[in-house]
């Protein structure tokens, strides 16, 4: 589950060391659970720098880390992977701490994360996942709540709504995930200028974006409904998902050999995270499909119209492609994926269109 961080200032260099324990252990599965808030800076031109202490939270029951954005010039800081990111004086910096429960049962988990450096937290501007309490006391940032079991909610926090209609011009939409307080979908085999859609629980446009539907160009850095349509379309049985605040989704573009790959929006900044290629196909047609659920390794997988399985990470890059379907190869991409756990079922017809297929792919030991 997410606890999101707070929005500060920041002045000079901000380090943020998290520390974590958990109170209470019960059965197993994942939920990653994410706080953000808001700082602002002070002073000269600061880096922005996440400590060790945040690399070094991770056990075989949890993970804990911590990631930055600059709002103004869109620079990151991750914690997981050192990334460090610049800041100016008076920059506001959206920190995310996530928290990542691998217990397999419901978690209680108490969270504390000190504001270092000459940053100023912005008030009113820490969010937290359903189900925790939080509170900003001098210069400590506090979440306490249960970070639930669950194979999907690592990709999409929790929350709970009133039943209530969403109208979704632009498209149709194969999954939807939900984010904070708004729902996003990716429309299916699209490729317009309505391609991605967010709505927020009262069913309002969502904060910054030019409509509910809009599109996102496949270089990283360009923000949400600008540049040139790429060429891509979305997959036509598109499972989406979302990972540390970013929506991600399969594309593909037609043609000899068919290229496909995932596509990444950052919803917290509205730009795109980019495009990452995981690999083609032969078979005309359709060449993805998907459910976007997380398996039990924590990472996603897709069938692909030659036969393979191809495994996806959190951050939409390769882990791996499986042949499962031996000599068998889908018939224009009309292959559907269910995810339980470990295994990963795939159906779809053979190169002829006439036979029906069932596979079954274990991602413990594939």
């Amino acid at each position: 589950m997410p606890v999101r961080h707070l929005l500060c200032a920041v002045a000079r260099t901000r380090r943020s060391g998290g520390n974590h324990h958990l109170v209470t252990d019960r059965p197993r599965r994942w939920t990653a659970l994410t706080t953000a808030l808001i700082l602002v800076a002070g002073a000269a031109s600061a880096s922005v720098v996440t400590s060790g202490a945040a690399h070094a939270a991770s056990t075989p029951i949890s993970n804990f880390t911590k990631t930055g954005t600059d709002l103004s010039n869109g620079s990151t800081a991750d914690a997981s992977t050192g990334n460090q990111g610049s800041a100016h004086s008076g920059d506001t910096v959206k920190w995310a701490l996530s928290y990542r429960n691998k217990t397999g049962s419901d978690a209680s988990v108490s969270i504390n994360d000190p504001i270092t450096g000459a940053q100023t937290y912005v008030p009113n501007s820490l969010e937290l996942p359903p189900g925790f309490t939080g509170s900003v006391s001098g210069n400590t940032v506090t979440a306490n709540g249960t970070a639930q079991s669950g194979t999907t909610a690592a990709a999409s926090p929790n929350f709970t709504a009133a039943a209530v209609s969403f109208s979704t011009p632009g498209g149709d939409g194969y999954s939807v995930e939900g984010f904070g307080d708004s729902i996003y979908t990716v429309f299916h085999h699209n490729a317009t200028d309505t391609v991605v859609f967010c709505a927020t629980l009262t069913n309002q446009v969502c904060a910054g974006w030019p409509g509910f539907s809009s599109y996102v160009s496949p270089t990283a850095g360009t923000p949400l409904g600008t540049g040139p349509l790429s060429g891509f379309s979305s997959a036509y049985v598109n499972g989406s998902f979302i990972s540390n605040g970013r929506l991600y989704w399969p594309v593909e573009q037609n043609g000899t050999p068919n290229v496909f790959g995932i596509q990444c929006l950052d919803l917290t900044t509205r730009l795109s995270c980019g495009y990452n290629q995981i690999g083609t196909t032969t078979q005309p047609g359709w060449g993805l499909s998907g459910d976007g659920i997380a398996a039990a390794d924590g990472n996603y997988y897709y069938y692909d119209s030659n036969g393979f399985m191809q495994c996806v990470s959190p951050t939409g890059t390769s882990c791996g492609a499986f042949n499962v379907g031996g000599a068998v190869t889908a018939s224009n991409g009309t292959q559907e994926v269910g995810t339980y756990g470990r295994y990963v079922f795939a159906t779809f017809l053979g190169a002829t269109g006439t036979t029906d297929n069932l596979g079954c792919f274990d991602t413990a030991t594939h």
